[in-house]
């Protein structure tokens, strides 16, 4: 019999310790959600590609310097994938590809309108990491203006933030 009660309370005390320590990590990650000191961080883990502006959407929408970022991240890759995609559709579209492809110059052109765009795609994230990181509030050159006028056409709202905030 005490065998029965060894089986039947050693699930339940492992379940209320899983239990426990699960509670401890969420509340840590609540804190650190909440924390204000980790925005320069958060900032520059923004110009990671593709990831860096959702996580910092889902989980620092409430922090200004990292939200700012983030927007000017998601503009720099949206731009920089659209010159890709056309690109793209130059080469692999079959009648422009054709016509385009009797020019010798074409392909090599292309080519390097890619490895530029790279290029220039890590160079200026490299650079708003580390102006994130500072805490400064750094824009792409004429990049953050264009998307901005394009979303919010109408609406003075969506201005740069001070930089005291």
């Amino acid at each position: 019999m005490p065998e029965e009660n060894d089986f039947s309370e050693k699930p339940k005390q492992f379940w209320n310790k899983s239990k426990d320590a699960a509670k401890k990590v969420s509340d840590s990650v609540q804190n650190s959600l909440h924390d204000e000191s980790n925005s320069k961080l958060y900032a520059a883990l923004a110009y990671v590609p593709i990831i860096g502006p959702i996580m910092v959407f889902v989980f620092k929408k409430n922090q200004k310097l990292a939200m700012f970022h983030a927007q000017n991240a998601g503009y720099l890759q949206i731009s920089f994938f659209l010159i890709y995609l056309a690109v793209w559709l130059f080469e692999f579209l079959p009648i422009l590809s054709q016509l385009l492809g009797m020019i010798q110059f074409v392909p090599y052109m292309t080519d390097a309108i890619k490895y530029i765009n790279i290029m220039g795609l890590l160079v200026l994230s490299v650079m708003g990491a580390i102006q994130a990181n500072a805490g400064k509030l750094w824009t792409v050159p004429y990049l953050y203006d264009f998307f901005n006028k394009m979303v919010n056409k109408s609406s003075d709202n969506k201005q740069l933030p001070n930089s005291k905030d």
